[in-house]
């Protein structure tokens, strides 16, 4: 296999046509393989085709490359092909900023394009969170401003620094501050309207920092692209009040151990996923509550409930893992930025 490039947590090389994702930890696969699979369907990200767990591997489209080198490469760059590139990244992060999702690690390294019809998709997805668990203290230094906040202001910075070297053509390698990048961008950028939207980016009080949507709206003058809208099928709860309350105590010692958040989504998620599919053996409940924690760690904490303290055979720990990561209704659950709306209709359902 030809190897194509390094991400944050894995390998990607070129097999058949597709482009292949390994990966050295199952946490760590959890975390994009999730995410992924959430974002199916919004296509300014990479296209996911599938997920092999015993080899922790991702399969996805292959593209032609990073747009850092297409940036930097030979051959002339018009500005309208970097304004269409400048689209798709919006586009693609207004996608998952309305839903309180934050990438946290956009760079030009991470943005994948096709050049024939000339499209952008933001890739390298294993840090995608939400926004007050995001892990925006593992962005690539370039990109990272001085104060870290875990929020999805962290990724607008970070646009502005590509946009900056896209426009520009400009390569930067080091981590600035606020007043050193604001004076690099008022010398390489000569167009009054994307200085002024870049500088918005990098702003230092980030309560004054420039959307993703304004930029649209400045940039494109045309209505905002609408994002997907999914619809989730919850079923009515068929456990005892008594039943529930084990599964609670059960989950939330577990999480309360390990320091593990989004606790109250995910029973729900787990819950429903229970009543869907007529699981009502303690033992199997037992089981996916060990699961339901190990993805909870990877995608909204630090990864230490893991395969290593589950006290389950490896292969019953990916079987479960997938049917849970390929579950829409319990995917959806876990990411849904109204929690308090997920919390009263569960609740009306006597869950």
């Amino acid at each position: 296999m030809k190897l194509l490039g390094k991400g944050s947590y894995g390998q990607v090389y070129q097999r058949n046509n597709r482009a292949v994702k390994r990966f050295q930890k199952l946490s760590h696969f959890i975390q994009e393989y999730i995410a992924m699979y959430f974002l199916r369907h919004c296509k300014y990200f990479v296209t996911f085709i599938s997920a092999n767990i015993d080899q922790l591997e991702i399969e996805m489209k292959l593209y032609d490359g990073t747009v850092r080198d297409w940036l930097f490469g030979v051959g002339e760059k018009t500005m309208r092909d970097k304004i269409k590139l400048i689209h798709d990244i919006l586009s693609g992060l207004i996608e998952i900023h309305s839903r309180n999702l934050a990438h946290a690690d956009l760079k030009l390294n991470n943005i994948l394009m096709l050049k024939k019809p000339l499209k952008a998709a933001i890739g390298d997805l294993g840090f995608i969170s939400v926004d007050k668990y995001t892990k925006t203290d593992r962005t690539t230094r370039t990109y990272k401003e001085m104060n870290v906040s875990k929020s999805i202001h962290h990724d607008i910075y970070s646009f502005g620094i590509c946009m900056f070297e896209i426009i520009s053509e400009t390569k930067l390698y080091s981590q600035y501050g606020y007043d050193e990048i604001k004076t690099k961008i008022n010398k390489g950028i000569t167009n009054d309207t994307f200085r002024s939207i870049i500088q918005g980016c990098v702003e230092k009080d980030k309560s004054h920092r420039i959307t993703a949507e304004k930029i649209y709206e400045i940039m494109f003058v045309s209505k905002i692209p609408s994002c997907a809208e999914y619809q989730i099928h919850l079923v009515d709860n068929k456990f005892s009040f008594e039943e529930l309350n084990k599964i609670k105590l059960k989950l939330k010692r577990i999480c309360t151990k390990y320091h593990i958040n989004r606790s109250k989504l995910g029973y729900y998620a787990v819950v429903n996923y229970f009543n869907q599919k007529g699981i009502r053996s303690q033992e199997l409940i037992d089981k996916h509550l060990q699961i339901l924690c190990m993805i909870l760690s990877s995608v909204f904490g630090d990864g230490q409930y893991n395969e290593k303290v589950i006290t389950l055979p490896n292969s019953e720990i990916k079987n479960i893992l997938k049917h849970l990561c390929e579950d829409w209704n319990f995917v959806y659950i876990l990411f849904d930025k109204n929690t308090q709306l997920i919390k009263n209709i569960f609740t009306s359902k006597n869950y």
